[in-house]
């Protein structure tokens, strides 16, 4: 039996960015099973629901090329691109359904739902369809549109369906129905245009739509004449379907028959999660990898977003390795635990080790991501490869906990896990001078783990040294390294244990912090040289030290052919008033002829300021070998990267980032993005508005080019917030760059002046830290203000760790945003507040919670706490009754049956009303009798949506004259919160 079917694509307001635009018709039609495609001048068809066509939709009307390629825009969708002699009007948008009138064509919208979908009505809201302007530059005539229907190919007749306006001005233009379809005139100010689409008997459906455009009605004198070309014609924009029909897809048993009696609520369903089938694939250059994806949790039709990133391999260039996706969708329908995609290697004449690519999931629950997929070198026909041992799932080391903490003069043990491979494996292991100092405040280790086959847990100790000095609590970086590391480092705390007769710890006298960075972005070594590596520092000038690594780029510092000898963990120290040191990276020898390789270098365990920096390492041909095994690209490669590594802007602002660009000049062009620091750009207070992709172009000779960031204002007294600024998809020089935005205190309000340090007192109380309560609270969505306090000696600046931890909410399953920063304390300043955002998601769940912790200090009660976060839909839920019964309704008269809620009527709602299939004898929907209704309906019944706020709507039935009378029985839907009447029953004489 047929079961109903409801949905919509669009949205009945103008689109803000281009996410909501693409969530809201592409994603939407996917997700519903729908095709949307446009039909160009020239006949051909392009898929509108693909990556590529997809990645090139913008708002914009002058981004070159995306504004000529994009079918969307702010009203709606339409057709991509223009025609011959179309204006050249930059603030022109091509996105619309254009009618050409020098050739008499029309692009063309399809819009087609699956097969066994029988669509029955639909509402259809148009935007951009103008009536005749006074001005004569403008439109000279009423804007013409077009809609055909068809089913299973066929084009069905509209005169076979009832259409009814929705949103007519007092003086409409009449809707033309007939066999070719549906014509529309433009006749309001603002472009809008809705209609009906009703079906005449149940022997009726279409399943696909086809949007045109049609010359001009009633033109001026002037345009109707002119035997030039013309550049304007109709044209407008689809901005919204909501439709209603059936699934006549055959099914083995019969559906039973639904009566008025309240379909009880269905329990709440388990959610998808969604991972890679494996942690690793392998395939040979020139091959296609498949790549399975398996969902467990929920088995109802869902989807998740996949991606391939750049790792060793490269998706760009002139020789790139493989065919990058930057954004797909596997569908999985009811019961379906698996689906895939491919990924194609590409062939090249290069002999080369191994090369990697990184495969994502993203949008929706993901249980495990990233999986590494490894192209193997096959070498031209003459060479002799080197082989490749047969892959084992690695084993993958981190630190049981992310901080340990140790009284001087005790021991601690360190746990470190394992998850992955499970055979015989070791990871090595490291303690580096954070505060604390080898051998003065600890024993100093460095060591292997062996982990048996099947173990999972491994330890070691580190002990902590007595001392007669009374002293602030000291770190230890705890490192992993030799392996595959998922976290690292963790941070050991000595806590002072004071001399027996002495006082508590005094705490310091606060001095500046050194700041460490490279002093280059970029490095450059040969092969079988060696690199030396400069970092500076500013800021504090007392004696300091910090962290170095190097991290494999397209570089290996492993394997059986080396690229260079990688360091995992290393110290730099500065003496008292030293701003340089350096490191020294060794370049190593191989008979491979290849391009240059990248080292990531990078800072770590202190305060840095630019991190990492780049070392290319330069191919050294072996002797008698000519150093051109490709050929020499014709241009040299652009080299793009920030002017500055830092910005600045006030709240509400706008700040301009500057990109340059070194070494080719050919016109080119470079991705940036914006990423959350401890600013945001999502949530109900964002801090800023934030750009997942965008395109600096760059034409031949330009060295700079710039886009902005919107500072947003709040209401919030608060400290500075960072925004990190990223280029990618290129040849990029240094990358990060950092945006800082200051606070601007909201008009009334005095922001917190920084006291004049004061001499710190002789065995002053200990400067303590805790939070202003053990437990906060906040609605999913909303942004939870977190006090931490401190006490005792506040008279100098300090710091404290704030941090976020899992507890029944998970980061990785956005429920929250996860912290961990370090909070700064001005001199007399007694407490700071850290933002803490939640996540809103739709699955209506009980109350969960997150860890706060406080670290790397000394620490007063409570100094653990807990936020919960409230799901707000989770109570006063929304329940539907009907009104009293309406009176019989006279032959060829009207009445009016109401429907009802209550509980959370402060949000708005919808609930589908169902009609008892008639019996014999007994009157039908859409023939004996019409419900009227602005939302979309159906001969098996119709929604109704509900206004926040709004608790009553009524719907009238027309009695069709001289037809058939009696009794109309409803009920609601299923999936209702239903309250009592849960049915009603009309009565037509």
């Amino acid at each position: 039996m047929a079961t109903q079917i409801t949905g919509s694509l669009g949205t009945s307001t103008n689109y803000s960015s281009i996410s909501d635009l693409i969530a809201k018709w592409p994603t939407a039609a996917q997700n519903q099973g729908i095709q949307l495609s446009g039909i160009a001048f020239d006949g051909v068809e392009t898929n509108y629901t693909n990556p590529t066509a997809i990645s090139n939709l913008t708002l914009a009307t002058n981004e070159n090329p995306k504004s000529w390629l994009s079918y969307g825009a702010p009203g709606g969708i339409g057709a991509a691109s223009d025609y011959p002699g179309w204006f050249t009007d930059a603030t022109k948008n091509r996105a619309e359904l254009n009618h050409d009138p020098n050739t008499n064509k029309s692009q063309v919208l399809k819009v087609k739902w699956a097969d066994n979908k029988d669509i029955t009505s639909a509402t259809i809201g148009l935007s951009g369809l103008l009536p005749k302007s006074s001005s004569a530059v403008n439109d000279q005539g009423n804007e013409v549109g077009l809609l055909k229907l068809f089913n299973n190919g066929a084009e069905v007749s509209a005169s076979n369906f009832t259409i009814t306006r929705v949103n007519a001005p007092a003086t409409a233009k009449p809707i033309g129905v007939s066999s070719d379809g549906v014509t529309f005139t433009g006749d309001r100010a603002d472009g809008n245009f809705t209609f009906q689409i009703q079906a005449n008997s149940t022997s009726v459906a279409f399943d696909e739509l086809r949007f045109s455009a049609k010359p001009y009605d009633s033109p001026t004198a002037a345009y109707a004449t002119s035997t030039s070309i013309k550049s304007d014609s109709s044209d407008y924009l689809v901005r919204s379907i909501q439709y209603q029909g059936l699934d006549v897809t055959p099914t083995p048993t019969p559906t039973p028959t639904p009566t008025p009696t309240p379909t009880p609520t269905p329990t709440a369903t388990t959610p998808s999660i969604f991972q890679f089938a494996q942690p690793n694939y392998t395939v040979a250059e020139g091959g296609v990898a498949t790549i399975n994806v398996t969902r467990t949790g929920g088995t109802e039709a869902a989807s998740i977003n996949y991606a391939t990133l750049d790792g060793s391999a490269s998706s760009a260039g002139t020789a790139p390795d493989y065919t990058g996706t930057a954004a797909g969708l596997l569908n999985f329908a009811a019961g379906q635990t698996t689906a895939s995609f491919t990924v194609t290697a590409l062939s090249d004449l290069i002999v080369e080790s191994p090369e990697t690519v990184n495969l994502v999931l993203f949008g929706g629950n993901v249980g495990s991501s990233p999986s590494i997929l490894t192209i193997n070198d096959v070498p031209p026909n003459g060479t002799t490869p080197t082989p490749t041992p047969t892959a084992t799932t690695p084993s993958i080391f981190q630190f049981a906990q992310p901080n340990y903490t140790v009284a001087e003069g005790g021991p601690v043990t360190i746990n470190v896990t394992r998850t992955g491979g499970t055979a015989a494996a070791s990871i090595n292991y490291a303690t580096v001078d954070g505060s604390a100092s080898s051998p003065a405040d600890y024993t100093g280790t460095a060591g292997t783990l062996n982990f048996a086959a099947g173990v999972t847990t491994a330890s070691f100790t580190v002990t902590a040294l007595t001392d007669s000095i009374l002293e602030s609590a000291e770190t230890v970086n705890l490192v992993l390294f030799g392996g595959n590391v998922a976290s690292n480092p963790s941070i050991l705390t000595i806590n002072d244990v004071p001399p027996t007769g002495t006082g508590t710890t005094p705490a310091p006298t606060a001095t500046t912090p050194s700041i460490f960075q490279f002093a280059q972005p970029n490095y450059t070594v040969a092969e079988g040289g060696v690199a030396t590596i400069n970092v500076t520092r500013t800021g504090g000038t007392a004696a300091g030290s910090i962290n170095y690594s190097t991290l494999d780029g397209s570089a290996s510092s492993t394997g059986s052919a080396p690229d260079y000898t990688g360091t995992s963990a290393g110290v730099l120290n500065f003496a008292a008033g030293q701003t340089t040191a350096s490191f020294t990276v060794t370049a190593l020898t191989d008979s491979i002829l290849e391009s240059p390789e990248t080292v990531n270098l990078v800072l770590f365990g202190g305060n840095v300021g630019s991190s990492p920096s780049i070392l290319t390492i330069n191919d050294v041909p072996p002797t008698g070998t000519t150093p051109t095994p490709t050929p020499t690209p014709a241009t040299t490669p652009s080299i793009f990267q920030f002017a500055q590594p830092n910005y600045t802007v006030a709240e509400g602002g706008v700040a301009t980032i500057n990109v340059t660009r070194t070494g080719g000049t050919a016109a080119g062009s470079i991705n940036y993005s914006t990423l959350d620091g401890s600013a945001s750009s999502t949530g109900s207070a964002p801090d800023y508005t934030g750009t997942s992709a965008g395109v600096l172009n760059f034409a031949a000779g330009q060295t700079t080019a710039s886009f902005t960031v919107t500072a947003l204002t709040d209401s919030i007294l608060e400290s500075p917030e960072t925004v990190n600024l990223v280029l990618f998809g290129g040849n990029v020089g240094s990358s990060p760059s950092i945006l800082t935005i200051n606070d601007v205190p909201p008009t009334g309000t005095t922001p917190t002046p920084t006291p004049t340090p004061t001499p710190t007192a002789t065995a002053p109380a200990p400067t303590t830290y805790f939070f202003s309560a053990a437990n906060y609270s906040v609605n999913e969505g909303s942004t939870a203000p977190i006090t931490i306090n401190r006490s005792g000696n506040v008279t100098a600046p300090s710091v404290i760790l704030f941090s976020t931890g899992d507890g029944s909410a998970q980061a990785t399953a956005a429920d929250y945003v996860s912290v961990a920063q370090t909070i700064n304390f001005a001199a007399g300043q007694t407490s700071v507040q850290v933002p803490v955002q939640t996540l809103f998601d739709s699955l209506t769940e009980p109350t969960e919670t997150v860890g706060l912790f406080l670290s790397g200090g000394s620490l007063a009660s409570p100094s653990l706490a807990v936020l919960s976060i409230i799901d707000p839909t989770a109570v006063a839920p929304t329940s539907f009754y009907y009104g009293s019964s309406p009176d019989p309704i006279a032959d060829g008269g009207s009445g009016t049956f109401t429907i009802n809620r209550t509980g959370n009527t402060s949000v708005s709602a919808s609930v589908d009303y169902l009609i008892v299939p008639p019996g014999p004898g007994q009157p039908t929907n859409t023939i004996d009798y019409t419900i009227m209704s602005p939302f979309p309906t159906s001969f098996t019944g119709g929604t109704v949506n509900f206004n926040p706020g709004q608790t009553s709507v009524s719907l009238m039935i027309n009695n069709t004259p001289g037809l058939t009378g009696g009794g109309v029985s409803l009920g609601f839907g299923p999936g209702a919160n239903i309250g009592n009447p849960p049915s009603t029953a009309i009565t037509l004489i």
